[in-house]
């Protein structure tokens, strides 16, 4: 019997390498659609971000990403790069931060999706290049996490209360020598007119640069830890004194030239000083004996990969977005409306209403523009009372449903949910029930932020106040709506909706 021979050929193992290279394929092409979709997502964002800004607000932003690129590019030229070695843990964690980011930026949790794009970028560099490289990108990484919108209120709070003490006392000290100059708390006085030093003037923003300069030189070029850790001390007093200099000069131009001219120079003196903090951390840094690159010991060059493109990029996006954040997205002053609510809305047709001494008084001490008005509707006998609030942030705030517990009315809620049921885009409320001057209203809270995200205000259940402080960060518009049950409760809930959505559709 003849035996029959498999076919001759040139590669044993051909189908098994076609196989391999179909396999790699296809994950590829997940790799590219996934990231597709992420820089999607964030194009959406910046785009929205830059296109409500003018172009010269723009334009140093811009410039910082340029002049970040070129010495990205040059340390890709002039370093040894870290030795490769993939991480399966860390493909793992890439993976549930994946995961976790998709869920939040699903259920509108904001400030989860800004720390899940962070810890991403983290989890697919220790995927890709190992613990080595992970270790070089960590402190830059972990000091964006701790600058995202996400990080707890308190901490920012007590941080901003010391940097304006300290700068209240070198202002104290300094301007004191030359003029009379009276301190109490944030507030100095000068000629009789009072200047507040706000969360804004604190000096955050010049030591979150600073650090930012510090640690993005680190990974140009590496230092030992003790270069690093004076480096970043240097930068916390430095950042420190510039700020009380800024405040200590405006209060010297108050007095010798006059408010405008102080509240102008305020701002501008801001670069130059940290220009010359910039030059004093130089100045200090070349101080040091130079350290032994650690990388040094790694001569073999290898090819750029995409990979390495990427995940530098991500890194860098990571670096980039607090510190714009911090640095050139400054806080809103909400007593200068950034966009009124119109009288016209839909078929409502407003009107204004005087505010009392009463409400003036309680408006005082926080920083919001308010809207008093009364909304009528052709063919409706009761009106529709709106008082809306645009703040800075949550805490900002005047707690209206507050007002309501110490009148002693009662309130009871009798809904709560999304304006257009079943849409995860309409803005979500609540409505209460009361008695008020012998008469049944229905109040409408309508709490948004300026991402156009909501909450249900007044928080009443876990959840709720979950939701409520993750949105209340950054300027917001909290809208009461109140109306009287008649000719029933359906109908006055019925109008009170229908003026929350025009409202909700509003800018700010």
């Amino acid at each position: 019997m003849q035996q029959v021979l498999p076919p001759i050929t040139d590669d044993p193992v051909a189908p098994a390498s076609e196989a391999k290279k179909s396999s790699i394929g296809w994950l590829r092409t997940a790799w590219i659609c996934l990231f597709a979709i992420l820089a999607w997502r964030l194009g959406e964002s910046w785009y929205h971000c830059l296109a409500d800004r003018s172009l010269s607000d723009n334009i140093i932003p811009l410039l910082t990403i340029f002049f970040l690129e070129k010495a990205r590019t040059r340390y890709l030229q002039s370093q040894p790069k870290n030795a490769s070695k993939p991480s399966f843990a860390g493909a793992v964690l890439f993976a549930i931060c994946c995961l976790i980011t998709a869920a939040a930026d699903y259920l509108h949790f904001s400030r989860i999706a800004w720390a899940g794009a962070l810890a991403m970028a983290g989890t697919f560099a220790l995927a890709i290049k190992g613990k080595a490289f992970f270790k070089h990108w960590s402190p830059v990484l972990l000091f964006s996490f701790f600058l995202i919108p996400g990080s707890p209120a308190g901490l920012i709070t007590w941080i901003s209360a010391y940097l304006k003490a300290i700068a209240m006392k070198i202002t104290l000290t300094l301007a004191g020598l030359l003029i009379p100059i009276t301190v109490n708390n944030n507030i100095f006085v000068v000629r009789g007119q009072p200047y507040e030093v706000t969360a804004a003037c604190c000096g955050l923003a010049i030591l979150s640069s600073l650090t930012f300069v510090v640690l993005l030189w680190n990974l140009y070029k590496p230092s030992s830890p003790v270069r690093l850790a004076a480096n970043l001390a240097g930068a916390v007093v430095l950042a420190m004194l510039t700020n009380g200099v800024r405040i200590a000069s405006t209060a010297l131009l108050a007095y010798y030239v006059g408010k405008d001219t102080a509240l102008g120079a305020h701002s501008l003196l801001e670069l130059p000083l940290f220009a010359l903090c910039v030059l004093f951390l130089w100045a200090m840094n070349s101080r040091f004996k130079s350290d032994a690159d650690p990388h040094s010991s790694q001569k073999a060059q290898s090819k750029k990969t995409s990979g390495d493109l990427l995940v530098r990029l991500l890194v860098t996006g990571a670096l980039l977005v607090p510190v714009l954040e911090l640095s050139f997205f400054r806080p809103v002053d909400s007593r200068v409306s950034r966009q009124p609510i119109p009288y016209k809305l839909d078929q409502w047709t407003g009107k204004d209403m005087a505010l009392t001494d009463v409400v003036k008084k309680n408006y005082s001490g926080f920083d919001v523009n308010l809207t008093w008005r009364k909304y009528r509707k052709p063919g409706q006998k009761a009106p529709v009372f709106m008082l809306a609030q645009q703040a800075s942030n949550y805490a900002n705030a005047h707690d209206v449903f507050a007002c309501l517990e110490l009148a002693d009315t009662r309130p009871s809620r009798i809904w709560s949910g999304r304006l257009k049921p079943g849409s995860l885009l309409s803005p979500e409320a609540s409505i209460y029930e009361y008695t008020w001057q012998g008469r049944q209203v229905v109040s409408l809270f309508l709490y948004q932020s300026i991402a156009r995200h909501s909450a249900i205000y007044p928080a009443s259940t876990a959840r709720e106040q979950f939701d409520l402080s993750l949105v209340g960060r950054i300027p917001c518009r909290l809208t009461r709506l109140s109306t009287v049950v008649a000719p029933d409760r359906e109908a006055a809930v019925g109008r009170l909706k229908e003026l929350a959505a025009a409202v909700a559709r509003q800018p700010m």
